[in-house]
């Protein structure tokens, strides 16, 4: 089996959301993508998903790491935490 990389351009973050999607499983065995774009409380995360053993998984994107970032994973976090019957009921 030969390897064969490709450079994709990701100028924006809907081309990146769309190459997560596609390739969750890369990220993380048996990561299921189950939404895109959700507002939670205050707090807008990019997509959620489950892990292998059923576990919320909240993926913030961007086309490169800044402190936003970082504030809108942990404002939707955080609203995950404060609110787990919402989640439980949406999923």
């Amino acid at each position: 089996m030969t390897l064969r990389l490709t450079r994709r351009p990701l100028g924006d973050v809907r081309a990146l959301e769309k190459l997560v999607i596609e390739h969750a499983d890369a990220l993380e065995p048996d990561l299921k993508i189950v939404d895109a774009r959700l507002v939670l409380g205050d707090a807008m995360i990019d997509l959620v998903g489950f892990d292998a053993d059923g576990a919320l998984v909240l993926i913030a994107l961007g086309v490169t790491a800044d402190g936003d970032m970082i504030l809108r994973a942990l404002g939707a976090f955080s609203w995950c935490v404060e609110e787990p019957g919402a989640i439980r009921e949406r999923y």
